[in-house]
C-alpha cells in the first residue's frame, strides 16, 4: 500500500502545530497529489465489504482474498479511532494489518461575522468596498458580497428559516382551592400543527398537575373604602304601644287603642299591679305583675349592723364581725373572715437557721424566728403595709432556699438584709437563681455573700421587677452571672461591694433590661475570671461610669451586642476589669453593640 508521509489534513490546516497561520506549500500539495494518483491507478482505495465493531471482524475470516472490512471502533488495541482490514489471502483470518481510515480532527473554523449590517437601502454607502466585503441587510435577512466590478452579489438567507407553525394559547379557567383561586388550563386554542395534551394548573415554574401546587390568583385584601353618603330617611313607622300607670283604674280618655297601663293603687275595679291593656276605646285587665307574698322574717334584725342573708336552706341573720374582718364565700355560705393585716408602723421580720416557718417571726430567737427567706417574703406580701415599711432581718448561717418576688408588695417597701459590717456572716448559697424579682415587684437587698451553682444569676430583676443594692454585697462564684436584668427588670447598686468569685459574667443586661451602677468602689480579690466577660449588654443598657475598680481579673473586659450599650462616660476600653479586649464598641457594625 502507499503511505503517506504527510496527511492532507496537515497540508490543508489553516495553522501549523505551533498555532501559527500557514498557507499551503506547492511541494506539500504536489506530493498529495502524485502520492493519489499512484492509489488510484494502483487500486489503492478499496470498497469496503463489510463494516462494524473490532469484535465482529472475526466473522469474515472466510472472505476471500481482498475483502475489505471497516472496524468502526479500532484496532481493539492501540486506536478507537476507525481502521480498515484487508485480507491479503484465501487463508482464513489473514488479515492485513489495521489501516488508519479516520483522519485526525483538523481545528475548529473562525465564525463568520459580516463586515458590516443595516438596511438593505443603505448597502449602496459600502459599493466602495474591495471583493469579499459582507453586508448583512437586517430588515429582510439576506447576506450580500462584493464581486468587484460586478456589484454586489444575490441576496443570500442568513440566520432566518422559514416561519414556524402559528403556536396554541392555553384556554384558561378559575379553579377553587379552599379560599385561592388557581388559574387552570383546560384547551388549547389558535394554533396550528399538533395540539397541545398537557392540561393542569398555573404553577410558580409552569403547569402543574395538583390544584395545591398552583399559584394563588388573588391577592391581598384592599383596605376598607370610604363610607358613602348617608341615604334618604325612610318614611315614619306607626306608633308603637305607650305604658301608662297611675292610681286606680285608667280613664276613659287616657292613651289610644294597644296602650298599656300599669295600676299602682288599688280601686276603680283593679288591684295594685294590674296591667289594662285599651282595644275598641275601652280599658281591660289582662293580668297582675304582683308576686305573692314573701315569709315573715320578723325578729331576725335585732342588733345594729346585723344583717340578713339567704343561707344554704333559709334566710339567716349574720351579726355584725370583728374589727378588721370582711365578708368572704366560702364555698357554700357568706361568712365573716380575716382581712389583709394593716399594718400601723414598721415591722421586722427575722429568719434565723434555727428558727421555723410555724412561728410568727416576730422575735428574733428560735422560737419566734422564721426558717426560710422565701417565707418571710411570703409573710411580708399577706400585708398591707399601708404607708410602712417591713424589713426582713436575716441572721448569721448558711441559706440554701431560693428567693422569688412575683408580684409588688401592698402599701410598702420590704428590705432583705443580712450583716452589713461582714456580709460573708451571711450566705446565701443556691443551687439556682438566688434572688429573682419579676411582675413590677421591688426589693432592697444588702448585707450578703451570694455563690450559685446553677440557674442564671445571683441577683436578677426581670419582667418589671426592681433590685436595689443599697449596703456592703460580697459577689462569690457564680453560675451564669452575679446581676442579671432583663425584659425592662433594673438592678440599681448604690453602694461599694466585693467580687471574690469568678463568673461567666458581672454585669448581664438583655432585651431592654437595665444595670445602674456610678461612682462605686468594687474591690476584686483572688484575680476572679469572667469566661464571657465581665459586661455583657445583648440588647440592654449598662451605666457603670466613675467606679474604681481595685484588684485584677482575667477574662474578656466587655461584650456589646444586639444593640446593647455599656455607658462608661467615654472611659478608656481598658476601663473594665480583665484582661481582653472587649467587643461591640460601633452600633453600625457586627456585633452591632455600643461601648461609650
Amino acid at each position: 500500500m502507499t503511505i503517506f508521509t504527510k496527511l492532507a489534513a496537515a497540508i490543508f490546516a489553516s495553522f501549523d502545530s505551533a498555532g501559527n497561520p500557514r498557507k499551503v506549500d506547492n511541494g506539500d500539495t504536489v506530493v498529495w497529489g502524485t502520492e493519489v494518483e499512484r492509489l488510484l491507478s494502483s487500486g489503492g482505495f478499496k470498497t469496503i465489504n463489510a463494516a462494524g465493531p473490532f469484535s465482529g471482524r472475526s466473522t469474515y475470516n472466510n472472505q476471500p482474498k481482498d475483502f475489505v472490512y471497516l472496524s468502526t471502533d479500532g484496532d481493539g488495541a492501540t486506536t478507537s479511532l476507525a481502521v480498515g482490514f484487508i485480507k491479503k489471502s484465501n487463508a482464513s483470518g489473514d488479515w492485513s494489518v489495521a489501516v488508519p481510515w479516520q483522519g485526525i480532527q483538523g481545528p475548529q473554523g473562525e465564525n463568520f461575522t459580516p463586515d458590516t449590517t443595516g438596511l438593505l437601502a443603505g448597502r449602496s454607502a459600502f459599493d466602495g468596498e474591495p471583493e469579499g466585503f459582507s453586508y448583512l441587510a437586517t430588515d429582510n435577512g439576506n447576506l450580500y458580497f462584493r464581486q468587484g466590478g460586478s456589484g454586489w452579489s444575490a441576496g443570500i438567507p442568513f440566520g432566518r428559516g422559514d416561519q414556524g407553525d402559528d403556536g396554541w394559547a392555553p384556554v384558561l379557567a378559575v379553579a377553587t382551592d379552599g379560599t385561592r383561586r388557581v388559574l387552570q388550563v383546560v384547551d388549547w386554542t389558535g394554533g396550528e400543527g399538533t395540539k397541545p395534551t398537557t392540561l393542569g394548573y398555573i404553577g410558580a415554574t409552569g403547569i402543574v398537575a395538583a390544584i395545591a401546587n398552583g399559584v394563588d390568583i388573588r391577592g391581598a385584601t384592599g383596605s376598607t373604602g370610604s363610607t358613602g353618603s348617608t341615604g334618604t330617611p325612610g318614611t315614619n313607622g306607626a306608633d308603637g304601644a305607650k305604658w301608662f300607670s297611675g292610681s286606680g283604674a285608667p280613664s276613659v280618655g287616657t292613651g289610644a287603642n294597644g296602650d298599656y297601663y300599669l295600676q299602682l293603687v288599688a280601686g276603680g275595679g283593679g288591684a295594685i299591679g294590674d296591667v289594662w291593656l285599651k282595644a275598641a276605646g275601652t280599658w281591660s285587665i289582662t293580668g297582675n305583675i304582683r308576686g305573692a307574698t314573701g315569709a315573715a322574717i320578723g325578729g331576725l334584725l335585732t342588733t345594729r349592723g346585723d344583717m340578713v342573708v339567704q343561707g344554704a336552706s333559709a334566710a339567716q341573720r349574720l351579726a355584725l364581725g370583728v374589727s378588721g374582718y370582711a365578708l368572704k364565700s366560702d364555698g357554700t355560705d357568706v361568712v365573716w373572715a380575716a382581712s389583709r393585716e394593716v399594718l400601723t408602723a414598721n415591722r421586722t421580720l427575722y429568719v434565723r437557721p434555727d428558727g421555723s416557718n410555724s412561728n410568727t417571726g416576730l422575735v428574733n430567737n428560735a422560737g419566734g424566728a422564721l426558717l426560710t427567706i422565701q417565707k418571710a417574703i411570703d409573710t411580708a406580701a399577706a400585708l398591707d403595709l399601708n404607708g410602712f415599711a417591713v424589713t426582713i432581718q436575716v441572721g448569721a448561717g448558711t441559706f440554701t432556699g431560693t428567693v422569688a418576688i412575683i408580684k409588688p408588695f401592698v402599701g410598702g417597701a420590704v428590705t432583705l438584709q443580712g450583716d452589713t459590717t461582714t456580709p460573708a456572716n451571711v450566705l446565701l448559697s443556691i443551687a439556682g437563681t438566688g434572688i429573682q424579682v419579676s411582675g413590677g415587684g421591688e426589693l432592697t437587698v444588702l448585707g450578703f455573700k451570694m455563690a450559685t451553682s446553677a440557674g442564671t444569676a445571683a441577683l436578677r430583676a426581670t419582667n418589671g421587677g426592681r433590685i436595689r443594692v443599697t449596703g456592703a454585697m460580697d459577689y462569690g462564684a457564680c453560675a451564669g452571672a452575679a446581676m442579671e436584668a432583663e425584659n425592662y427588670g433594673i438592678i440599681e447598686v448604690t453602694a461599694n461591694y466585693t467580687i471574690s468569685g469568678s463568673a461567666p459574667r458581672h454585669w448581664w443586661c438583655e432585651a431592654q433590661g437595665l444595670i445602674l451602677c456610678i461612682g462605686r468602689t468594687i474591690t476584686l480579690t483572688g484575680t476572679p475570671a469572667f469566661s464571657t466577660a465581665f459586661a455583657v449588654a445583648f440588647g440592654g443598657f449598662i451605666n457603670v461610669p466613675i467606679n474604681t475598680f481595685s484588684g485584677s481579673a482575667t477574662g474578656k473586659r466587655y461584650d456589646a451586642s444586639k444593640n446593647g450599650t455599656i455607658q462608661t462616660n467615654s472611659a478608656a476600653t481598658t476601663y473594665l476589669p480583665g484582661d481582653a479586649a472587649g467587643t461591640g464598641t460601633n452600633p453600625g457594625t457586627s456585633p452591632y453593640g455600643l461601648y461609650a
